[in-house]
């Protein structure tokens, strides 16, 4: 009760602060998955389809949250894109691990041309928040993801270890701005 009552001082609801925490379990649990789902794949340990469900219940938990403050038809085409994003990583890492390089190259391609149209798609539905900063966002998100993926097909695990530090950062950036927007847009609403 402290804790809350604290927060609302500091002009952040119980409300506010719930989304904040959602959205970084998600986005972290999402970095935490990926990396799970690329290790899987590479070495072959454990159970990668069991892996790959639980990524890509990810973006059904985003879009629910979404639908709550921007409505269940706004969401549809957002779980399209996050879900073609987490297909066109499971091919990237599947390209990079056989040495197809030609698909590998297409799906790099395909990954930030779906990084521009979540960019954009987020800018469309909400005034606050900005598709070039969603550009940059999402590129040093899939940057720095193809980099890890790379430290660890090579086995440089102390780039892996350095790589996996960003990854945690800028899913925590990119939840940080998700929720920034969201409680912008809420606070308009009940203008």
């Amino acid at each position: 009760m402290i804790w809350i009552n604290q927060q609302q001082e500091q002009g952040i609801s119980h409300e506010q602060m719930s989304l904040i925490k959602d959205l970084r379990f998600l986005m972290t649990q999402f970095a935490y998955l990926t990396r799970d789902y690329i290790k899987s794949i590479i070495y072959n340990l454990g159970d990668s389809a069991a892996i790959a469900n639980k990524l890509h219940n990810i973006p059904l938990k985003i879009k629910a949250l979404v639908d709550m403050i921007f409505g269940a038809s706004t969401g549809d085409e957002l779980i399209n894109l996050l879900l073609k994003n987490v297909s066109y990583l499971e091919d990237i890492v599947n390209a990079m691990l056989f040495g197809h390089f030609s698909f590998m190259y297409d799906s790099i391609k395909y990954f930030y041309h779906n990084a521009d149209a979540l960019a954009k798609y987020f800018a469309q539905i909400n005034p606050y928040w900005d598709e070039s900063q969603w550009k940059k966002l999402l590129y040093i998100y899939n940057e720095d993801l193809i980099n890890d993926t790379n430290a660890i097909i090579s086995r440089s695990f102390k780039d892996e270890l350095d790589m996996f530090d960003k990854l945690l950062q800028d899913a925590l950036a990119i939840a940080d701005y998700l929720a920034e927007g969201i409680n912008q847009y809420s606070a308009a609403q009940k203008k």
